[in-house]
């Protein structure tokens, strides 16, 4: 298990990234409003970093189960963020452009408990 971490962290790094490019591209770029270009990113993101675990991380086969219960696990995650991200935005007053790595940094502790609980639930099946 520990050649899968830092795997895992090079994937989180990659698939942040992701997602801030394209938070910052929606948002800034196509001014989109700001809820709706974390969501838009997180599930893109989302599809990447599903095939990332599969072919890089966990180095397991896709399948259809998996495929459909990665957004699903994911879905709660994106869901608290999403929440403590409007949190920062409209009662603490922190830049719509720098709350998401806050919201990042915070929530990486759960998101990391989740992620690692689904995949051991996947590898189950």
């Amino acid at each position: 298990m520990k050649a899968v971490l830092p795997r895992f962290i090079v994937t989180g790094i990659f698939n942040t990234s992701l997602y801030f490019s394209l938070y910052y591209l929606f948002s800034e770029g196509s001014h989109l409003p700001y809820i709706l270009a974390h969501i838009t990113a997180s599930i893109i993101s989302i599809l990447s970093a599903y095939f990332l675990h599969v072919f890089y991380t966990f180095r397991v086969k896709p399948g259809l189960l998996s495929f459909v219960l990665f957004p699903f696990s994911q879905f709660a995650s994106m869901m608290v963020q999403s929440g403590l991200l409007y949190v920062l935005v409209h009662w603490f007053g922190i830049s719509q452009q720098w709350a998401p790595f806050y919201v990042t940094v915070l929530l990486f502790p759960f998101t990391y408990r989740l992620t690692r609980t689904v995949i051991r639930l996947n590898s189950l099946s």
